[in-house]
């Protein structure tokens, strides 16, 4: 039977969600003793396995309820098999099985390590240049806002407190037309759309990517924006933002590897005031994913108030300068 019209058994035992896979994934039973299944922690939009067996290791995401609301799954298909940094071993009709790569996800200090940092920065420049030099590719990230927005349940309250939409989609309309103006000359290319740390592998000596579901064509200077947030992790402590100083190195390397050498002066000031344009666009993106998550996901996470701070942090210019009531503190605390 074609794996796309095939179920993982999330709710069954173990030894059954096995048995599945050796089936789906064509592995001899006789290894079934050997093999281990082990669910993977971080993941707040699907629900992640590893396989590891003699023969096979793989990746297993069961995509989480409702999200194919707001991701389009053939598009992320298209997008792993474009970038080709990992492959598709099979589609189900609620989830993706993937290979594995060797590593382990990193954590948010590492984030801001200057070896990890320097690698990360050379991957990311690598998947981008697959389509930096295509044309007529379409800017994804507004319609991708659009959609989280009017999927958000207008009835959704938690603790008391009821959503603005029609503020958020104000803000959506304010920002697009300012970007637009702002980032009219900024080419279009195949972005990754979600490089925080569970989705960054680490192996001793390079760096690879995983997670391709909110990967779209847009600014390359997105994924660099909103990789600088993600320093922040999902406590959103602003004392790990990187300064100018550490995104100017980080930006620089991202170039060195996109052009083949060093960019002069200019070209990488450029570049640094239009990642900076895009932090807030970064918030937005999330901020409103979060606002549909809290009333859709079953995975626990503080969606509304993670949400609420993104979409707040739009009007706040980061890095924060020393000393702001802001550094003082994570915004957001993990129940």
């Amino acid at each position: 039977m074609n794996s796309e019209q095939l179920e993982f058994p999330l709710s069954s035992p173990s030894p059954d969600m096995l048995s599945f896979l050796f089936k789906v994934l064509h592995i001899n039973d006789e290894e079934m003793s050997h093999a281990k299944l082990k669910k993977m922690s971080g993941g707040i939009t699907n629900t992640v396995f590893m396989l590891d067996s003699p023969s096979k290791k793989a990746i297993i995401r069961v995509f989480g309820r409702n999200t194919e609301k707001i991701i389009n799954r053939e598009e992320e298909q298209r997008n792993i098999e474009k970038v080709k940094l990992i492959d598709i071993y099979a589609t189900l009709t609620n989830g993706i099985i993937c290979s594995y790569q060797e590593g382990r996800t990193i954590d948010v200090p590492m984030m801001a390590d200057p070896l990890i940092s320097h690698k990360v920065a050379q991957v990311i420049a690598k998947m981008h240049k697959v389509t930096f030099y295509e044309l007529g590719h379409v800017n994804c990230i507004f319609d991708r806002i659009q959609n989280f927005i009017d999927k958000i349940d207008p009835e959704y309250i938690h603790k008391g407190e009821k959503l603005d939409i029609d503020s958020l989609q104000h803000k959506l309309d304010t920002l697009k037309e300012k970007l637009e103006v702002e980032m009219s000359t900024s080419p279009i290319v195949l972005c990754h759309n979600d490089l925080l740390s569970g989705n960054i592998l680490w192996n001793g000596s390079e760096i690879g990517l995983v997670d391709y579901e909110y990967s779209g064509y847009t600014w390359p200077e997105f994924d660099i924006a909103n990789h600088f947030v993600e320093w922040c992790g999902f406590e959103l402590d602003l004392f790990r933002f990187p300064n100018i100083e550490k995104q100017r190195q980080f930006i620089k390397t991202y170039l060195a590897q996109l052009f083949g050498e060093e960019p002069d002066e200019d070209i990488l000031e450029q570049w640094v005031t239009r990642v900076g344009l895009l932090i807030p666009l970064s918030h937005l993106f999330w901020g409103s994913w979060g606002f549909f998550q809290a009333s859709n996901s079953t995975v626990q996470f503080p969606y509304f108030e993670y949400a609420k701070w993104r979409v707040a942090l739009m009007d706040i210019q980061l890095p924060l300068p020393d000393g702001h009531q802001l550094l003082e503190n994570q915004l957001v605390y993990m129940s």
